[in-house]
């Protein structure tokens, strides 16, 4: 007997991971599990989100692929926030297995959201996450973060580009999860939807058929 594959969000949706379907993936589950996880396993100090890395990509990439850089880690939100170590490690004991189920997960998220990204796009997208990453590591790590940090991501610590200048302030899960949905809301020029209306599909576009 197959055991259940799915898992069950925020919204109360059955997402599966084995066989996921675009129309289960929205963008208030998205903020609303990426809010309440915080990155580096918890390693961090303090609370620091996944929703906010997100944002802040976003904000380091060009207005046509905003959208794309707030979703970029849109699949953690049902698989969890996996320490590069740890997928290392997973790729090691079942090559393949962790790919297959993010690039699914991936491929849902780009559908419901209509985008369509080149391997350019994924590059600038993926320079912005380590901007991102390098700037997390002088504020939020701790200081005696052993050599090697980040050699797990496949990048060597010597190539990681220059943080940012400004500094991190982590904001509370409340704040991660409206800005992740007003930043949905401004990318997708879509209204969210009514927050009393339990009957109002928490989605922001519809996939072509």
């Amino acid at each position: 007997m197959r055991r259940a594959t799915w898992i069950t969000t925020a919204s109360g949706r059955a997402f599966d991971l084995a066989n996921p379907d675009p129309f289960q993936v929205t963008a208030e589950d998205i903020a609303a599990h990426l809010s309440k996880m915080c990155r580096f396993t918890c390693a961090c100090e303090p609370f620091y989100s996944v929703a906010q890395h997100s944002c802040i990509v976003a904000s380091l990439v060009p207005d046509r692929l905003r959208l794309a850089g707030l979703l970029h880690d849109a699949s953690e939100a049902y698989t969890g926030d996996w320490s590069s170590p740890m997928k290392a490690l997973v790729r090691e004991l079942a090559p393949g297995l962790l790919e297959q189920i993010h690039m699914n997960i991936e491929r849902m998220v780009e559908e419901r959201f209509d985008l369509h990204l080149t391997r350019e796009d994924h590059a600038i997208i993926k320079r912005a996450d380590l901007i991102a990453m390098a700037t997390e590591k002088r504020d939020l790590m701790p200081p005696d973060a052993r050599p090697g940090w980040f050699d797990a991501t496949g990048v060597q610590e010597s190539d990681l580009p220059p943080p940012l200048e400004r500094r991190i302030v982590p904001w509370s899960i409340a704040a991660s999860r409206e800005a992740f949905l007003g930043r949905v809301k401004l990318y997708t020029g879509s209204l969210l939807p009514v927050e009393d209306d339990e009957k109002t599909p928490v989605v922001f576009r519809s996939p072509a058929r």
